[in-house]
């Protein structure tokens, strides 16, 4: 999500409806909520629906407000809403392969996340004793 998103921003240039800067395309802060109300409804929805309503709730939240902020146009909200809803959904059908491709190897006591800040590609290596 965050590389699609790092990535459009950059290729696209477009300016912010307050002027203050050129990465206004596509929203981030939406594109992350609506990730989290993606993975908040798969994981928890089938429990209670108030949580698939309250994390797309939030998410919807988020990006009205980057517009009545002045933040955002509605294309960069919608787009945004798309990447992380998209971004979401392509985890949970890549994450399982990963996995298998890299669990076997690895000792159970092990677990490595890659990490991506926008500017360097970092990782946290865990190993338990």
């Amino acid at each position: 999500m965050l590389g699609t998103v790092l990535g459009l921003k950059k290729i696209t240039s477009i300016t912010r409806p307050d002027d203050s800067s050129n990465d206004s395309f596509p929203s981030g802060h939406t594109a992350n909520a609506f990730f989290g109300a993606t993975v908040l409804a798969t994981e928890y929805g089938d429990q209670s629906v108030w949580y698939t309503i309250g994390g797309y709730t939030v998410a919807t939240a988020t990006g009205t407000f980057r517009m009545l902020n002045n933040r955002h146009w509605l294309s960069d909200v919608l787009v945004g809403a798309g990447i992380g809803i998209l971004s979401a959904k392509a985890s949970y059908i890549i994450y399982p392969w990963i996995k298998k491709q890299i669990a076997p190897k690895l000792p159970s006591n092990v677990s490595f996340v890659p990490v991506y800040n926008g500017y360097a590609v970092t990782g946290n290596l865990t190993i338990g004793f």
